[in-house]
């Protein structure tokens, strides 16, 4: 509660949330929701769902669907404090990390769903609107989804740390 706090503290509802207040269980389950719809998924390419997710509900619905600010950093579009809700997530057991060699110079965090999505949670608009994005990008890898989001409008008319309005989902 205290992270919740904390970020909802630093975040109006205003074109940078979605018109949304910024809700922690709505993100964790949503986290939860891609991890156990992709079996699976490493952090970049998380935070790009979550951040396509968002920015397509809103531009469907005008309103996002966690409340999440989103931040420009150098691997793409995130949501801002990822690293504390990711936590809570690990937290509160909904997911697991788990660090995955990938060659001898890398390696990625890669997280797992621990439960079930409540799936009564979300509208079914906002489930159409996850499903739509975890299959449109299921094909692609960590790096490939990140040159896709480099390629977006909001991310090259945006500088490092700075906020991505929602008014880009429309654009």
């Amino acid at each position: 509660v205290m992270i919740e706090d904390y970020i909802s503290s630093k975040q109006k509802i205003d074109e940078y949330s979605g018109f949304s207040s910024f809700d922690l269980e709505k993100m964790t389950n949503m986290i939860v929701y891609v991890t156990e719809k992709t079996k699976g998924v490493f952090t970049t390419k998380l935070n790009k769902l979550l951040w396509y997710i968002d920015f397509l509900n809103f531009k469907e619905y005008s309103k996002s669907i966690s409340g999440s600010n989103y931040v420009h950093l150098p691997l793409g579009p995130v949501p801002d404090d990822y690293r504390w809700i990711i936590a809570v997530a690990i937290e509160d057991g909904l997911i697991e990390e788990e660090e995955v060699v990938l060659s001898s110079e890398s390696f990625g965090i890669k997280y797992t769903a621990l439960v079930s999505v409540e799936e009564s949670f979300f509208s079914d608009k906002e489930k159409k609107t996850m499903d739509f994005v975890i299959d449109y990008f299921k094909d692609y890898n960590c790096n490939q989804i990140k040159e896709k989001s480099h390629e977006e409008k909001a991310y090259k008319e945006t500088k490092d740390n700075e906020k991505i309005s929602y008014k880009y989902a429309t654009s």
